[in-house]
């Protein structure tokens, strides 16, 4: 991390506690093969419209979870593994980024929550 405070940064299941995601910052993007994100799409009570949050672990999968709500071909994972109504709530998913030369490959969903 630039303020060299974080070393690992952990992605946390609040629903299953022995799952973890984790990325390693004190290693080169080189070294690690495998990134994680969050997207998550919450109805805002404020704006009475939806809001998207995307954050990665690393810049690489930060990029990939952005290239990944871009595109409907990787949002039909979403769709692959949602319940029949939910356009209408909220989401969560996990995101794992494989990491190949330094840079971010196609994003896969390994975790979702609806609500």
């Amino acid at each position: 991390a630039p303020d060299n405070s974080t070393v690992i940064g952990t992605i946390l299941d609040k629903r299953r506690p022995d799952v973890r995601w984790s990325f390693d910052f004190t290693k080169s993007i080189s070294v690690n093969s495998k990134g994680y994100a969050v997207v998550a799409r919450v109805q805002s009570d404020i704006t009475e419209s939806p809001v998207v949050v995307i954050a990665g672990l690393g810049s690489s999968a930060t990029e990939s979870a952005g290239e990944f709500v871009c595109s409907p071909e990787y949002l039909e994972q979403i769709r692959s593994v949602a319940p029949a109504n939910w356009r209408d709530m909220n989401m969560e998913a996990v995101l794992e980024v494989p990491i190949i030369d330094g840079k971010g490959g196609h994003a896969r969903v390994v975790a979702a929550e609806f609500w």
